[in-house]
């Protein structure tokens, strides 16, 4: 398993391969952690949520709010966390993702957690119904460029040209409701300056909800919304 971000950490070259080996080797058998008082469980291919920080504080501040009433997707579930975190927050949510293990792990962790989620399997916003939309979008986004070389990789490269970033800001005017938003979460390796473009061309600014330093990197959580409203 390839995992791109431990290629970009501020280490020397050897602490950073022998990282990696040690990172494939534990995720090459199905893993267990506690993300926001959520137990968790990814078997090989899907996103870890607990060795990648990206979800805890995404998860910590899902947690903070309340969702009652609201209508949530969440882009890429992984593991399910995300949307977990939104059900336990009152919010009745769809989870989608082109991994069919991680529709498996997301709707498992979701039962252990006492939470329902409608499952679609599909790439991106073409799993859902023509008429789906949203007051909510969650989404931990691939943003590293490249083709993805495996499953695993899907949660990481967002394609040439940053194509899912592309599709995602293209396509969220028909699946948010009035006055809806995306919530994102974006480390500092993240290529933010050319995100920031693609949303803009799409007509949606960004507002910093929070802002999170763990261990080497700073985490950022925004949300997106659309010129005007």
């Amino acid at each position: 398993m390839r995992q791109p971000t431990l290629a970009r950490l501020p280490w020397p070259r050897p602490a950073r391969d022998l990282l990696q080996r040690g990172a494939r080797l534990f995720l090459a058998r199905p893993r267990r952690s506690v993300v926001a008082g959520l137990e968790l469980w990814a078997p090989p291919s899907v996103f870890h949520p607990g060795l990648f920080f990206s979800t805890r504080v995404f998860c910590d501040w899902i947690s903070r709010q309340d969702l009652r009433g609201h209508a949530v997707l969440d882009l890429g579930t992984g593991s399910g966390a995300l949307a977990i975190a939104a059900a336990r927050s009152g919010a009745t949510v769809t989870a989608c993702d082109l991994n069919p293990r991680a529709l498996v792990a997301a709707g498992d962790n979701a039962a252990r957690a006492g939470v329902a989620l409608r499952l679609r399997a599909g790439d991106g916003f073409a799993a859902l119904t023509p008429d789906e939309r949203f007051d909510l979008v969650l989404c931990n986004p691939p943003w590293f460029e490249g083709e993805p070389r495996d499953q695993a990789e899907q949660a990481f490269r967002g394609g040439t040209g940053m194509r899912f970033v592309e599709q995602l800001f293209a396509g969220l005017p028909t699946r948010l409701r009035e006055r809806g938003r995306l919530v994102s979460v974006l480390g500092a390796s993240a290529d933010r300056a050319r995100i920031d473009t693609i949303a803009a061309r799409n007509g949606f600014a960004p507002e910093r909800l929070c802002r999170q330093r763990v261990c080497f990197e700073l985490q950022d959580i925004d949300a997106w919304r659309a010129t005007g409203t």
